[in-house]
C-alpha cells in the first residue's frame, strides 16, 4: 500500500489537476483531505467510495485517470455499458466450467498492489432485474468492515479489500438505487465556467501533445477555438486535427484543421 512518502508526491500532483481540472475541485480536496489525514496520523491510508455524477463528455473518467496517476497507482476500468452479472467483480460459481475470479480479486490479490483504484464507469448503465444485479456485490464491498473480508466465489478465498479506492461515474442519478448511492460520498460536477474552460482546454492541449510528442504544443488561438467542447470533444478535435496537418506536411495545427463544426 502507499508509502509515506508517496502521500506527499500525491498532494502535490493533485494541487496540479486542481490547476488543470477547476470543475473538479471539491473531489480533489475530498481526496486531499484524506491524504493529510493518514500522513498525520502514521495510518494506512484510504479513501471513502466516491460517485461522481455529471453530463456525458465533462471528463469523469478522465479525471479519475489523472487522479489515478498522481498516486501512482493503477486503475481498473468496470463499464457497466454493457452485459455484466455480479460475477464480474467477485467472481462466478465454482460449478461452471468456465468458473473465473472476478476484477477484485485479480486486482487486489494478483497485482504489486492491495490498494488500486478501481472505476466502476457509468454504473447508471447497468442493467438489472429481480434475479441480476450486477450491482450486489456493492454493498459489501463499499463497507469498510466486510471489505476486509472479501470473497471470491470462484476459488472461495477470503482476502482483504478495504484499501480498494472505488470511483464510481453516472449521467443520471435517479437510475441509481439508493442502496447504492447511500455508500458513496456523491459529488455533482457541473458544467465549467469560460475561465475553467480556458484551463481544462490548456490541460487537454498538454495530454494530447504528449501522445504526439513530435508535434508542436497548440497555440493560444488553438487551445480559445476549442475551450467551449467538452473534455472528451477536445481531446477527438485536437487528435484529427494533428492528423490534419501531419498529413500536411505540418508539425503544428491551424484552426483550419479542425472540422467546420468544432
Amino acid at each position: 500500500i502507499a508509502s509515506k512518502n508517496e502521500l506527499y508526491s500525491a498532494l502535490d500532483a493533485l494541487d496540479a489537476i486542481a490547476d488543470e481540472q477547476p470543475h473538479f475541485l471539491e473531489v480533489i480536496n475530498f481526496i486531499k483531505g484524506f491524504i493529510s489525514l493518514a500522513i498525520a496520523g502514521q495510518k494506512p491510508f484510504s479513501i471513502p467510495p466516491v460517485l461522481i455524477f455529471g453530463p456525458p463528455g465533462i471528463g469523469k473518467t478522465h479525471f479519475t485517470k489523472s487522479v489515478a496517476k498522481a498516486m501512482n497507482r493503477q486503475v481498473i476500468t468496470h463499464s457497466f455499458d454493457s452485459e455484466h452479472t455480479a460475477s464480474a467483480l467477485t467472481g462466478s460459481a465454482r460449478h461452471w466450467a468456465n468458473t473465473k475470479t472476478g476484477i477484485v480479486f485479480d486486482s487486489v490479490c494478483m497485482k504489486k498492489r492491495a490498494d488500486p483504484i478501481i472505476l466502476l464507469d457509468e454504473i447508471d448503465k447497468a442493467s438489472q432485474s429481480l434475479d441480476r444485479d450486477p450491482l450486489s456485490p456493492l454493498h459489501g464491498l463499499l463497507e469498510p468492515l466486510t471489505a476486509k473480508s472479501a470473497t471470491d466465489i470462484s476459488i472461495e478465498l477470503e482476502f482483504d479489500a478495504s484499501h480498494v479506492f472505488w470511483v464510481a461515474t453516472a449521467n443520471e442519478k435517479s437510475r441509481v438505487s439508493e442502496t447504492i448511492i447511500s455508500r458513496f460520498k456523491v459529488f455533482n460536477i457541473e458544467n465549467p465556467t469560460a475561465e475553467q474552460s480556458l484551463s481544462i482546454a490548456k490541460s487537454t492541449a498538454a495530454y494530447v501533445q504528449n501522445k504526439f510528442n513530435f508535434m508542436e504544443y497548440p497555440s493560444r488561438e488553438i487551445i480559445t477555438s476549442i475551450a467551449h467542447l467538452t473534455p472528451r470533444e477536445q481531446i477527438k478535435a485536437l487528435e484529427q486535427a494533428f492528423a490534419t496537418a501531419i498529413l500536411a506536411g505540418r508539425k503544428f495545427i491551424r484552426v483550419s484543421d479542425f472540422d467546420e463544426g468544432v
